[in-house]
């Protein structure tokens, strides 16, 4: 329990002071010492009885890990330091509600599994669906016919998306050959879609994403949208947490 709560701290503390390096570097240093000290406690307290647990090797291990990368490479050892995180669900287990928790997530697995492909197979439907109707066409912007510059459109973070939305007088409706936010958002290939599609259905800033393809497709393409939302969102993460319940019902 104090080693959750440590973590805990820990990471809390590093939260808010994330811009300040000496906090970065003191707090996952604190906190390797602190799991060296622990492990050398449990070892004098078991003694033989400490190798004959394989997680007890898997924490020296991460112990030995984080030295090496400290005294003899001089790395950062902040990305070592963090594979002490997962063995939190180790500490875990060893409280009653936690251990029955865990458990039961475990013997559902293949249930979840079950309902994950259903709801990958709808994912990949409509990003197939957003791969031929909106490919190439969030490149689209107004430009100056005269000098070649783009209309910068602050109501719509400086980016002015045409194709179904008509360019003001002296602009033209070009492609530019480059992607909002740096290329990220795009449905140029079935992968970037998939990942559109995946950032629509966690209802993250999908409004804006829907938008963009209105100016530059067609108004109605709020209706992909509402039916996206609501089989991937409503009801496919409905059911995911329905087989959760029903199992740990059981």
């Amino acid at each position: 329990s104090l080693t959750i709560v440590i973590i805990i701290v820990d990471n809390a503390i590093l939260i808010m002071n994330a811009d300040n390096e000496e906090t970065r570097n003191i707090f996952p240093l604190a906190f390797a010492v602190y799991y060296f000290a622990e492990l050398v406690l449990r070892l004098l307290s078991k003694h033989k009885r400490f190798f004959n647990n394989m997680w007890s090797y898997v924490d020296s291990g991460i112990i030995l890990i984080n030295l090496m990368a400290r005294i003899i490479v001089k790395l950062n050892p902040n990305p070592f330091s963090s594979l002490c995180y997962p063995l939190i669900i180790l500490r875990l287990t060893k409280i009653k509600p936690f251990r029955l928790i865990i458990s039961k997530i475990f013997s559902s697995m293949k249930d979840l599994f079950e309902s994950f492909l259903i709801l990958f197979y709808f994912w990949t439907l409509f990003a197939l669906m957003a791969k031929e109707l909106f490919q190439g066409l969030l490149s689209y912007r107004c430009m100056d016919a005269s000098t070649g510059k783009p209309l910068r459109d602050l109501r719509n973070g400086g980016e002015s998306f045409c194709g179904n939305l008509k360019c003001t007088e002296g602009y033209i409706c070009a492609n530019l050959l480059s992607n909002p936010d740096k290329g990220l958002t795009t449905f140029d290939n079935f992968f970037s879609s998939l990942i559109q599609v995946f950032r629509i259905s966690t209802l993250d800033d999908w409004s804006k994403l829907m938008n963009i393809t209105q100016r530059t497709y067609s108004n109605y393409v709020w209706i992909y949208y509402v039916v996206l939302i609501l089989v991937c969102n409503i009801l496919l993460n409905n059911l995911l947490l329905g087989v959760l319940k029903v199992i740990y019902s059981e």
